[in-house]
């Protein structure tokens, strides 16, 4: 009999595992982890309980009944997650769209947009100014090219500024929904102008506006569907040092090692980079696919697994020009918890859930 409850409890440890980033919000994975390390040390060293109970006072039954209870409501709070993680994606897709009604109400178009270059803004009014000024140095009078500024519900005057820069299209989201949600929405917007590029491009200050034609050119020159900015190209040895940190730079290698579950030999240098260009197809393919948060080393691990053509280019990143960073203090650690339980999730879901990723 408890052959059987360790092969329930093995069963639950795989479907938990498996989910993060799927129908469990990875965001929420360090909790997880910890229900999981738990029972695996209940299920296969029980006795060591022993000095915990007697600490708190209480007695451990161990019995057929007590076991399935337990595993019981293991399951009833996991369904609870899923129906709260699809409650939360259910929001986000709502506050996308009507940003996307709302802006194609409003937009006047007079040119057809080959590329368009997404702005994430939140509470960026300290580096907008210069933002735009570069992208208008940058860009010049080429019309093919036009900027998206997507205000993801700013607490600060950010959004009130856009409207009145007269630069470029903006679109506004009722409340914050993050990167991905803002990526939703612009890859909605860019299939509609049947854009032939989206380029991500960090509304902080921190990318070099004059890298946008460079990364047009190579992405049409190398076809690649997805083309990132990387900081940390062997060539490129001023980069790192000027614009991440030491602990960002450990997490984005430990990062890029888990890639490897995708991408096999080749390595990605710079996972989390905000600076990427995507084709058609693949910006086409990933606005139902995007995952919660921080979605940059996952939509690499997505697109490597539809045999999408992934590439990196140098380019040399700024410190921020304002505002303050989202991935600070414990929030990094977080950050590489939701990270690393994601790609694992979506690395057990291609091999045992493939109809999920279709």
């Amino acid at each position: 009999m408890p052959s059987i409850i360790i092969v329930g409890g093995l069963i639950f440890v795989f479907v938990v595992v498996s989910q993060f980033g799927g129908f469990l919000a990875a965001r929420k994975s360090g909790p997880w982890w910890l229900v999981v390390l738990f029972l695996l040390f209940s299920l296969f060293y029980p006795s060591g309980l022993l000095p915990l109970a007697r600490f708190v006072g209480i007695q451990l039954p161990s019995n057929l009944f007590s076991s399935v209870m337990i595993l019981f409501l293991f399951f009833q709070l996991l369904q609870e997650a899923a129906s709260s993680t699809r409650l939360g994606r259910q929001v986000k897709t709502l506050v996308s769209e009507l940003a996307v009604k709302e802006f194609f109400r409003n937009a006047s178009l007079k040119n057809k947009i080959e590329t368009l270059v997404v702005l994430p803004v939140f509470n960026e009014q300290e580096a907008l100014p210069k933002v735009i000024e570069d992208l208008k140095m940058a860009i010049g009078n080429n019309e093919k090219i036009c900027c998206l500024f997507v205000n993801d519900g700013s607490r600060d005057q950010s959004g009130f500024f856009l409207d009145q820069a007269d630069f470029g299209l903006v679109s506004h989201h009722s409340t914050n929904i993050g990167v991905s949600g803002v990526l939703h929405t612009a890859f909605k917007i860019g299939a509609r102008l049947n854009a032939k590029h989206i380029i991500q491009f960090d509304g902080d200050g921190q990318h070099p506006a004059k890298a946008i034609p460079d990364l047009i050119l190579a992405a049409e020159q190398s076809g690649a569907d997805l083309l990132i900015g990387s900081r940390f190209i062997e060539s490129n040895k001023e980069g790192p040092e000027e614009s991440t940190s030491r602990a960002r730079v450990f997490a984005i290698s430990l990062i890029s090692f888990f890639l490897r579950l995708f991408t096999g030999t080749k390595k990605i240098t710079d996972p989390t980079s905000g600076l990427r260009l995507y084709s058609l197809k693949a910006f086409s393919f990933l606005t139902d696919k995007l995952p919660d948060e921080y979605p940059e080393p996952e939509s690499i691990a997505l697109l490597t697994l539809k045999k999408f053509k992934v590439k990196e280019i140098k380019v040399q990143m700024k410190s921020r020009q304002g505002g303050v960073s989202s991935l600070a203090g414990l929030k990094s650690v977080q950050f590489m918890i939701k990270v690393l339980s994601a790609l694992l999730g979506l690395k057990l879901r291609s091999l045992f859930f493939k109809r999920f990723l279709s």
